[in-house]
């Protein structure tokens, strides 16, 4: 995907810079349950509070996403009046951050509104999203560059995808550094799941 990405040992550095790029004041933290109290977290919130972006955070997002938790990050979004979404965290932190973007600043629709296999909703422009910095905690998917989100529709009782192509991420930080506070598991789960992906 054609998008700005740093990459490097450390590139998390570059987040305030990203920041004041894209004119996000108050950036908002989307990252997954299972991330929340990793020690990185509380570091990139500290260096933008310190930068003087005044950070929210929130940390609902489950293993797998649901409109339940996205409908209450869009919330939290709001109530933070932020002007941006940091998604940070595996597959599911950066799913659940890219809903989010989708209807944090939308009062008129649900995250269903932009199923991927219904006809992209007319009338929404680039203006009408704000904009997402993705750093993954994961290896493998490429989820960070992608406009597309995994949700599980809690009525249904099945995940589908949502997406809007004026939606997709500003910038990527790609930071090996933030792999390596995974627990193994995690880090022999996520490296399994790239090698499927590749295969299929």
């Amino acid at each position: 995907m054609p998008l700005p990405i740093e990459y490097g040992p450390g590139a998390r550095a570059k987040l305030v810079e990203l920041c004041r790029r894209f004119n996000i004041q108050r950036p908002f933290i989307v990252t997954d349950q299972g991330s929340l109290n990793l020690p990185f977290v509380a570091e990139l919130q500290q260096n933008l509070n310190a930068a003087g972006l005044a950070c929210g955070l929130f940390g609902g997002i489950e293993p797998n996403p649901t409109d339940t938790s996205v409908l209450e990050g869009a919330q939290a979004y709001r109530a933070w009046e932020a002007d941006g979404v940091i998604a940070l965290g595996g597959g599911s932190g950066l799913d659940g951050a890219k809903a989010i973007a989708l209807i944090a600043r939308q009062q008129r629709c649900n995250v269903w509104a932009f199923d991927f296999d219904k006809p992209v909703p007319a009338g929404f422009v680039a203006a009408d999203f704000p904009p997402v910095i993705s750093i993954p905690t994961t290896a493998g998917t490429g989820a960070e560059t992608e406009s597309t989100a995994m949700v599980t529709d809690t009525r249904r009782g099945i995940k589908g995808c949502v997406w809007h192509p004026h939606a997709r991420p500003a910038a990527v930080i790609l930071d090996p550094e933030l792999t390596q506070s995974l627990p193994a598991n995690l880090t022999a789960w996520t490296g399994f799941d790239a090698i499927i992906h590749a295969l299929e």
